[in-house]
């Protein structure tokens, strides 16, 4: 607990983590504890899921744990490969529970096809613009980082989720900043692809 330092979470700021900090259980629980801080203070909770199975233990991402914090986040990305093995054989009910459970954006990005986006409003997508990828490395961050600006700049994320064109508009936003981010060499290779460790996620339970 006294890694998480009480001004982090003044003036309701978002937070921001990822799965890379659930792999272990004393990682986990400190995660647990900051992302109880800052929904006591009143932040926005953002969870890019960003599964890595070769980073847990035996190549296995423990489904319970990961979606234990998916269910107190206000703000989440999944990839749609992270998206189908979480949800467990039912999207639909398992993207309506994250909105049961106090989400407010859903992004589910599918490499170069477009990003659907959900709110309590509905569902849309905004299209990738075509561009020559030079690397894939950061591309996720990119687009977080574009996400997580606009959310910044709101009084909260509802006044973005609550306008349709403002919505559109940041997702959009965040489209253009991966885009810009793949056609440039990233500063090391994102190694292990999703599609080398693919093979484990079809043998967990």
């Amino acid at each position: 607990q006294d890694q998480i330092l009480p001004d982090w979470f003044e003036g309701r700021p978002v937070f921001h983590f990822c799965s890379n900090t659930l792999t272990d259980n004393n990682l986990a629980g400190v995660t647990r504890r900051a992302v109880g801080s800052a929904v006591a203070a009143g932040a926005t909770v953002s969870f890019d899921v960003n599964l890595r199975a070769n980073l847990w233990p035996g190549n296995r991402v423990d489904r319970e744990r990961v979606n234990n914090f998916v269910f107190s986040a206000h703000v989440l990305k999944f990839a749609s490969e992270e998206l189908a093995y979480l949800a467990d054989g039912d999207e639909k009910g398992y993207l309506d529970a994250c909105l049961e459970k106090g989400a407010q954006l859903i992004l589910v990005t599918d490499g170069p096809k477009a990003v659907r986006y959900i709110a309590a409003s509905g569902e849309d997508s905004v299209d990738s613009p075509k561009v020559t990828a030079v690397d894939t490395t950061a591309a996720g961050d990119a687009f977080s980082g574009g996400m997580l600006y606009g959310i910044s700049r709101a009084s909260d994320t509802t006044a973005i989720t609550g306008s349709p064109d403002h919505l559109r508009a940041l997702v959009n936003f965040a489209v253009q900043c991966s885009s810009l981010t793949v056609t440039r060499p990233g500063a090391f290779p994102a190694l292990p692809t999703f599609e080398e460790v693919e093979s484990h996620w079809k043998d967990m339970p």
